[in-house]
């Protein structure tokens, strides 16, 4: 369907499409960096994740999605994790990073930035999500405006959604060693990670774009007075907070970190 959507927006604007897959400036190491960036932030969305859980289980309250279970038919499964970590991100970044982030920087790259992170985390429909989409979106459009290519973000886009699902297809075949690497990658992405973010933004590799009294009015003044973007963003924010319920079942503590953790990534 994204890809069709975004065809059809190219077909429309006869925007070439290989703008968006430029290769001059990319370089593998950078690509790497890059990576271990989006990493990181996938790893810090964990943390406030799993301490927001905790958070509405106190107050009596869970996403819905948290019982959500993997067929174990091979065929589907295998077909299950194929979608997301090949699929998804193509189809994601083709919208968010090649639709979004490219229209609405016509206006304010900086603004660009955040408001298609926002709408990439938001539509997702829950509160993790929502999290992780933001917090690895930001990253994820700073790259593309500065590659001006969607083949970073898309290697970035696989790379999360492969940490993401490793565990559960190790735990297909070995469940000790799955929990092992569900404990080893998060101390391992968050201090890697956060040597390559600093790095990067000490040498100004992360800077972003300005945003000067122009581009702040023909920014938020221009989205609150959009009903098209109104309507979009109120039935985005509405999924959300519907997705927050009452527990029926209250399941203890590590079963809560283990579904919390399985619903962030669900994409």
């Amino acid at each position: 369907m994204a890809i069709i959507v975004f065809a059809g927006y190219c077909a429309v604007t006869r925007y070439n499409p290989n703008e968006l897959f430029r290769t001059e400036k990319l370089d593998g190491r950078q690509i790497l960096k890059y990576v271990m960036i989006v990493l990181f932030f996938q790893q810090v969305s964990l943390i406030c994740t799993i301490i927001m859980s905790n958070g509405l289980y106190s107050l009596g309250l869970e996403v819905s999605g948290h019982n959500y279970v993997l067929d174990h038919k091979p065929s589907v499964y295998a077909a299950d994790v194929f979608s997301a970590v090949i699929l998804a991100p193509i189809g994601e970044e083709l919208i968010y990073r090649g639709i979004v982030l490219r229209c609405t920087a016509k206006i304010s790259q900086r603004f660009a930035i955040f408001f298609s992170a926002f709408i990439f985390g938001i539509m997702h429909g829950n509160p993790y999500q929502f999290v992780l989409g933001f917090l690895i979106g930001i990253p994820m459009a700073v790259i593309t405006i500065k590659t001006g290519s969607l083949i970073p973000t898309i290697i970035c886009h696989m790379a999360n959604n492969t940490v993401a699902s490793l565990p559960s297809v190790v735990e297909y075949f070995n469940e000790d060693a799955s929990f092992a690497i569900s404990v080893i990658s998060l101390p391992v992405f968050l201090i890697v990670g956060l040597v390559v973010f600093v790095s990067e933004a000490a040498s100004g590799g992360l800077k972003l774009p300005a945003y000067t009294s122009y581009h702040k009015k023909r920014t938020f003044p221009i989205l609150i007075t959009s009903w098209s973007m109104i309507v979009v963003t109120v039935l985005y924010v509405y999924d959300l907070v519907s997705s927050i319920q009452p527990i029926e079942e209250f399941p203890e503590i590590p079963e809560i970190v283990e579904q919390t953790a399985r619903i962030i990534f669900r994409s």
